[in-house]
């Protein structure tokens, strides 16, 4: 057999996600997790192929291969530095009967066939005046020039699970049939990361920039002394230089406007105040915010997180860091320390960021913000805007106007009922008042087939909010996988979020940004967990959409139903081009939220009636403005909702029951079910688990800690200790369950 090696720390998993991407899932097989967070997929040996350690990075980024004196650590192995045990991944136990798969034959091929020729990208880096010593030799030089000179060869060129391009390359005094030694652009940057040890004068893991490799292997690493080589031959070259702009009036130079910071001979302190204080006074107008837990800068109409190498950046677009030496004053580097502290110290003094807005919106003294720019008042940074009308102090008439221009929006579509209707306008509500509510529900868009026009309909919507026709993302069933798309979603402020094909509605990383007023999770570039404020709308489309779980109580429906054949022949539309009426109306259907709004604010904010749990916030101003608009059916239909959740419960009603019939009282442990499961004894699952009677051990645990204490009928699952380092569950009864304390 042979291993594929995965190391998420060096992009295997993205590496791995590109390489199914283009090829197709791999059969699943028997697979190990290692200590050092890393995973072994097992194959069989191909008779006749000659499968090499030499072919590690032929897949990717963070992809190894064990093949012909190749070895990997198995269960129940320890790992040296995290103390960790390897182990068999739950669902592929060799233990537990999985089997080692045949390789697809694209795998075989991809590992057998050497490299095929090619030529390495030899753009040069761009600069202009003012830039360093560093930055000017690098614009007459490229990657692929160094590289080749040093004698490295270009081993394989990749996209990643993004698309972006990159390359890996093979050090000097090893050819491409041994391997790869480093990756090139790897995540869209533009440094080397090496992850061989036999690279001389390099480190493995670390991440050198073109200049960067320069002085480490030519200057041994003496930045200073680097500079001081480089600038004096570009002074000597001349013309390279590009020259300060003269002044056509005065024939003098236009003095450089980056001040300076001297670097040498001063304590860190000293050094970071003065560069944290100069980067505040430039941040005006602010692109420069904290966001959540995380300095982020303001690129176009979304915000990007700064870790050290985007920090470098700022700083040197900023200042002009240089040192004193006996005779002159030269340029210099911000070290990394410096600008880890800089960065924590100017999370403390930029403003606040909530949201980035492309619409006028609601502040909390019910005037609007229709500028563009950063709103102190509310924390949200709108990057564009439109002109609205909207009365100073809007009328009853006013108000029924705004609901006609919006009924009028949505007319061609069949909503099923006018609580569907009053979740439309909820919808469209919503992300003009999201700073104002901690937590909002999720809107599901349902129809009872395909064409019945809920795409449209939802773009229309965000289009509304935006101006822009929002890309759709499928929703992912893998909770990870969500995790992984949430928090990239959140990174970037955006105000709305648009899930499609989201048929079944689930997963407890969903669940979490739906009843969470920040967002934690890991991100690329910082060594601990970041936090984001959630100030997001979110959609999810899809046709007779199964809501699973908790979710129907944290979501909002809105149904579309035809009762016609083909809805997507149909023709007798109001608007048939409802894309260009949108985009030439947005004006006015945003003039149409805002008035119901102001006019709900001026009306005293009268609350909704209806309760909603977690979202009362929000039930109270959106639900209060459409009861003031006189719409009616706001939360109609959520006893509809929950019985979309109750499938779960009765499953587990049932299981549980059978549970008691079996043990007459007595305890039990997760195995002693999973055992009875498996021989089936049992006839009822718990909810959730599939079919497979002989992996749910594991998961039952999970299943009965989620469900400890909660009454179903005349019976529940409680705690009953420990045995043997299982815990136990007891079945209770009682001959009447308590009341619920709510119905959300």
């Amino acid at each position: 057999m042979f291993v594929v090696d995965i190391d998420p720390k060096d992009g295997g998993d993205d590496s791995f996600d590109a390489l199914e991407a283009r090829h197709g899932a791999l059969p699943e097989t028997v697979e190990t997790l290692t200590g050092g967070g890393g995973r072994h997929l097992f194959y069989k040996w191909p008779e006749g192929a000659d499968i090499r350690n030499e072919a590690s990075g032929t897949l990717g980024v963070g992809i190894d291969i064990r093949g012909v004196n190749g070895q990997v650590v198995s269960p129940p192995s320890i790992h040296p530095e995290t103390g960790r045990a390897y182990m068999f991944e739950i669902e592929h136990d060799l233990l537990d009967g999985a089997v080692i798969a045949d390789a697809p034959q694209w795998l075989i091929d991809l590992l057998t066939t050497p490299p095929a020729a090619a030529e390495p990208r030899k753009e040069k880096a761009p600069r202009a005046f003012g830039d360093m010593p560093g930055d000017i030799w690098a614009h007459t030089t490229s990657w692929a020039d160094e590289l080749t000179k040093l004698g490295a060869e270009l081993h394989s060129q990749h996209r990643d699970n993004t698309g972006g391009y990159y390359e890996m390359w093979t050090r000097p005094g090893k050819t491409k049939h041994q391997g790869a030694s480093a990756s090139l652009y790897y995540g869209g940057t533009d440094v080397l990361k090496v992850f061989t040890p036999n690279w001389t004068g390099l480190t493995v893991g670390e991440t050198y920039t073109l200049w960067g490799l320069h002085v480490t292997l030519e200057h041994e690493g003496d930045y200073a002394e680097a500079a001081r080589i480089h600038g004096q031959q570009q002074r000597q070259l001349g013309d390279d230089i590009p020259q300060p702009t003269i002044d056509p009036e005065t024939g003098e130079e236009e003095p450089v406007e980056k001040p300076m910071v001297f670097t040498n001979g001063r304590y860190l302190n000293d050094i970071t105040n003065e560069l944290v204080s100069l980067m505040v006074k430039l941040n005006n107008p602010p692109r420069l915010f904290r966001h959540g837990e995380v300095v982020s800068q303001l690129t176009g109409d979304e915000l990007s997180a700064v870790d050290r190498v985007r920090m470098l950046n700022v700083v040197e677009m900023s200042v002009r860091p240089v040192k004193t030496t006996k005779n002159d004053i030269v340029p210099s580097r911000i070290d990394p320390s410096t600008l880890d502290v800089s960065m924590l110290r100017l999370l403390e003094n930029l403003p606040v960021v909530q949201s980035i807005m492309r619409a006028p919106f609601l502040r909390a003294n019910g005037t609007v913000c229709a500028d563009v720019g950063y709103d102190r008042a509310s924390g949200n940074y709108m990057t564009s805007t439109v002109n609205t009308n909207v009365p100073a102090n809007p009328t009853p008439a006013d108000v029924a106007a705004g609901v006609a221009v919006l009924d009028d929006f949505i007319y061609d579509f069949p909503l099923a009922t006018e609580s569907d209707r009053a979740h439309l306008f909820a919808l469209l509500l919503t992300p003009l008042v999201r700073h104002l509510v901690p937590l909002t529900p999720l809107f599901v868009l349902d129809g009872n087939g395909p064409g019945v026009g809920k795409n449209l309909l939802a773009k229309s919507c965000m289009y509304v909010a935006t101006g822009q026709w929002v890309q759709t993302d499928p929703l992912p069933l893998d909770s990870e996988e969500q995790r992984k798309q949430i928090t990239a979603l959140m990174s970037t402020g955006r105000s709305v979020a648009l899930f499609d094909e989201a048929h079944i509605v689930s997963g407890t990383s969903l669940a979490r940004l739906i009843t969470s007023t920040t967002w934690g999770d890991r991100l690329l570039g910082y060594s601990k967990q970041v936090a984001y404020p959630n100030r997001i709308t979110v959609v999810a489309l899809g046709n007779n959409v199964d809501i699973q779980g908790d979710m129907p109580r944290r979501s909002i429906l809105i149904r579309l139903e035809s009762n016609v054949e083909h809805p997507y022949d149909r023709q007798d539309f109001r608007h048939n081009d409802l894309r260009h009426w949108v985009e030439t109306n947005r004006a006015k259907l945003l003039g149409s939220l805002l008035t119901i709004l102001v006019a709900w604010h001026q009306a005293g904010r009268p609350s909704s009636n209806v309760r909603l749990g977690s979202f009362d916030a929000w039930a109270s101003i959106v639900g209060g403005a459409l009861a003031n608009a006189g719409v009616e059916g706001f939360l109609a239909n959520a006893a509809s909702m929950r019985d979309r959740g109750a499938t779960d419960d009765g499953d587990m009603q049932e299981h549980l029951n059978e549970l008691s019939r079996h043990f007459y009282g007595r305890a039990f442990t997760t195995r002693q079910v999973a055992s009875l499961l498996e021989d089936n004894f049992l006839d009822t699952m718990p909810p959730r688990l599939g079919n497979d009677r002989a992996r749910v051990q594991q998961s039952l645990g999970h299943v009965y800690r989620r469900y400890s204490g909660r009454w179903l009928g005349t019976c529940r699952i409680v705690p009953d200790g420990i045995t043997s380092g299982s815990r136990r569950f007891i079945i209770e009864h009682s001959s009447a369950a308590p009341a619920s304390d709510s119905p959300f």
